[in-house]
């Protein structure tokens, strides 16, 4: 350990030389001069220590930033990946990805209501988008060109999303409880304008068509779609 002799002012604290009588600060007269012993290691250790807990706090810190960006990425759906996991699944011929953009309950109540499986189901919507693709059951888009059609794949602009109103809410929970469907905060009604690309030619159109989608947990749902209802 080694010695480090300082001299400090009796009156006003300030630090003298050791050998002062009258403080330079305020000329107070001074007593015999006190010895202060301060330990090296410990004054090492201690600087170590606060070095290793700056380290430490800035990794959780890193870590807690890393959880609150990457969380919603991984476990949570906005409106726009729902729509665009819909048209993915239409343009694919994906009736089992077409039913994941619906809640679980409501897919058992469409099944249940069917009277089919659920897999009979899906089998059921792949052979509608297959028509889809072919342009069978597309209405004013198969119709509008006269050439013979290999292949169609259709696209979306989002024009608006609204969210509904309390009362509106409560009258969509009324029927969403009838699918199993409970106590839904929030909802919103997306309307999207679709164009289809007919082999390689792309046409627009002034088909709309409004989805009402509901937001469980973290995740948008879409729980019907006015004017693709023939799709399901």
């Amino acid at each position: 350990m080694i010695e480090v002799r300082k001299m400090f002012c009796t009156k006003c604290g300030k630090e003298i030389s050791d050998d002062s009588q009258f403080c330079i600060h305020c000329g107070a007269k001074q007593t015999p001069m006190v010895s202060v012993p301060i330990d090296r290691k410990i004054q090492k250790s201690r600087s170590n220590t606060k070095i290793i807990n700056k380290k430490i706090i800035a990794v959780i810190a890193v870590i807690v930033l890393a959880l609150v960006v990457i969380r919603p990425i991984v476990t949570g759906r906005s409106v726009e990946k729902t729509v665009d996991v819909l048209f993915d699944a239409i343009n694919d011929g994906d009736g089992e990805k077409m039913l994941s953009v619906m809640p679980d309950e409501q897919v058992d109540y469409v099944v249940r209501e069917a009277g089919v499986t659920k897999e009979e189901y899906i089998n059921k919507i792949n052979t509608a988008l297959n028509e889809l693709k072919t342009g069978k059951g597309l209405g004013t888009l198969g119709e509008s060109s006269s050439e013979s059609i290999n292949s169609i794949s259709l696209s979306y602009d989002i024009v608006s999303k609204t969210d509904c109103s309390e009362e509106e809410l409560k009258q969509l929970n009324v029927k969403l409880k009838e699918k199993n469907i409970q106590d839904v905060k929030k909802a919103k009604k997306v309307k999207i304008s679709i164009s289809a690309k007919l082999n390689s030619a792309e046409v627009k159109s002034a088909m709309t068509s409004e989805l009402q989608m509901i937001k469980i947990k973290n995740k948008w749902y879409i729980t019907d779609l006015d004017g693709m209802d023939s799709i399901l």
